[in-house]
C-alpha cells in the first residue's frame, strides 16, 4: 500500500505533490485537532462528574449519621410492637398501676354509704370486647404483615372517686411504654361533691404486628 502512494506520488510533479503534501497536512491536523478538542471535552464531563459525585459524597456523609439513626429507630421500634406483651391486653399494665393506687371514693347516690377507701383496680373495670382496628389501607391483592391498633375500654359503675388521688395515676400512666398509652378519657365530676369524679370512659390502646 506505501509502495502503490510512494510510486503516484513519484508521477506527479512538484508543484502537485506540494498541493497533496499540503492537504495531508490540514487534514491530519484537523483530525488531531478535533481528537484533543474530543478528549478534552471528555476530560471536562469527567471532571464535572467527579466534582458532582463528590458534592453528593460530602451531602451523604453530612446526613448519614442522622439517617441512620432514624433507621436504627424504625428497626427498633418494629422489633418492639412484634415483640409486644400487651398486643392483646392494653389494659393490664393500666391496671397493674391502678393496683398500686390507693383511692378515697363514694358510692353515687343519695343514700351513699360514706367515703371508702380501696386500691383503684377494684372500681376501674374493663368492659366491652376487645376492638381491632388495622392502620393504614391496603389492596385486597397484596399480602403480607398487618399492623393494629387494639383498644380496651375501662370505667367505674356508679362510683366517684376523690380527684386528688387520680393525678398520681394519671402521671404513672404517662411514664408507661410509649407502645401502651391512653388514647380517650371521659371524666364525670359528682353533682354532690365537686372533690369527686367519675371514670365514666378510659381507653386504653396499643399496636400489634400480625404476620398474614
Amino acid at each position: 500500500m506505501i509502495g502503490l502512494i510512494a510510486g503516484w506520488m513519484d508521477q506527479l510533479n512538484k508543484r502537485e505533490r506540494t498541493m497533496v503534501m499540503t492537504l495531508l497536512s490540514v487534514v491530519v491536523t484537523g483530525v488531531l485537532v478535533w481528537v484533543i478538542f474530543s478528549v478534552q471535552g471528555g476530560l471536562r464531563d469527567k471532571e464535572k462528574r467527579i466534582r458532582k459525585n463528590y458534592r453528593d459524597l460530602v451531602k451523604i456523609e453530612r446526613l448519614a449519621p442522622d439517617y441512620i439513626a432514624v433507621r436504627n429507630e424504625a428497626k427498633d421500634r418494629d422489633q418492639r410492637i412484634r415483640a409486644n406483651p400487651n398486643g392483646e391486653s392494653p389494659h393490664i399494665p393500666i391496671l397493674k398501676i391502678a393496683q398500686k393506687t390507693s383511692v378515697h371514693y363514694r358510692k353515687g347516690g343519695f343514700n351513699n354509704s360514706g367515703e371508702e377507701t380501696g386500691s383503684l383496680d377494684k372500681i376501674l373495670l374493663p368492659t366491652g370486647d376487645l376492638d381491632r382496628r388495622p392502620i393504614g389501607a391496603r389492596r385486597r391483592s397484596k399480602t403480607g404483615p398487618l399492623l393494629y391498633r387494639i383498644n380496651k375500654q375501662l370505667k367505674m359503675a356508679s362510683v366517684y372517686v376523690r380527684t386528688a388521688d387520680l393525678y398520681p395515676f394519671f402521671g404513672a400512666l404517662e411514664k408507661l411504654d410509649d407502645l401502651v398509652f391512653i388514647s380517650r378519657l371521659q371524666l364525670n365530676r359528682w353533682s354532690q361533691d365537686p372533690d369527686f369524679v367519675k371514670v365514666d370512659m378510659m381507653m386504653a390502646s396499643t399496636l400489634q404486628y400480625v404476620e398474614e
